[in-house]
Order: C-alpha cells, then structure tokens, then sequence
C-alpha cells in the first residue's frame, strides 16, 4: 500500500482491485469484438438486399477490422502523450455519443422514404420467399 503523501502505483497483481480491472478489460474487449461481429448474422440478407455477392457483403466486416486494427496505432500514441484515462474517457464518450447518432437515421432520407425502394424490397422479399416483414401495416400484406 501506498503512503498518504505518495503517488499511487497501481493495483497489487492478486488483489481485489486487480481482479476488478482485469474482468471490466475483459467485458470491453467481449463488447467491443461482439459489436464488430455482429453484423455476421446479417450478411446473407444483406447480399441478398443490396444484390451483391456474400463474399462481397463480408468485406463489410473485413473493413470494420481493418478500421478497428488502423485506429489502435493513434489512440496507443494519445495515451502514452496524455495518459490513459484521459484517452479512455474521450474514447468512451465519443463511442456513446457516435452510437446513438448512428443508431437515429434521418427521417427524410431518401432511402427510407421513397416507394420505389420499399416496392423493389418486397419485391425482393416475394422472390426469396421470406415472410412479410414486422412492422406498420404488415397485417396488409398478403402474397399474390
């Protein structure tokens, strides 16, 4: 342990603080690798959405990858020039704050309102014979 008047080494390898640290490491990195995989589940709809090959449509996850390996080397260089929790607090609060702006989309894009795009995706739904998808008027929708 530490004196009163000096500066603070970090946890003891065994201690109670130490196993704290080293579980919430853990949990980040489970976190961090689920959310860069998680779009695996979704990349056969994804190919068959955007009419492109599945090989093409795993390049998606290949390039958040390359994203997530390209950014350790700026953020290693910020913590060692700022200190650590400085960098992980600016790290945390731009992944929240990016988070929930990615997780509104605009209402008035053109994508999520024109009909030609939600014809041609229930079209394309009727073709690979999936169920009608949940949502607003679903009960309307009925195969010819």
């Amino acid at each position: 342990m530490n004196g009163p008047g000096e500066p603070w080494t970090g946890h003891v390898r065994g201690s109670r603080g130490y196993r704290g640290v080293l579980i919430g490491l853990a949990a980040a990195g489970m976190a961090t690798f689920a959310q860069l995989y998680s779009l695996q589940g979704v990349l056969p709809a994804l190919a068959a959405d955007l009419d492109i090959s599945a090989s093409s449509a795993a390049l998606t996850v290949s390039a958040a990858t390359l994203g997530l390996a390209a950014a350790v080397i700026p953020w290693a260089a910020a913590a060692d020039r700022f200190g650590r929790l400085p960098v992980m607090r600016v790290a945390i609060l731009a992944a929240v704050v990016l988070g929930l702006g990615a997780g509104a989309p605009d209402p008035a894009a053109p994508v999520l309102r024109d009909p030609a795009t939600t014809r041609r995706a229930w079209t394309r739904r009727r073709q690979l014979s999936l169920r009608p998808a949940p949502g607003p008027g679903a009960w309307r929708r009925t195969y010819r």
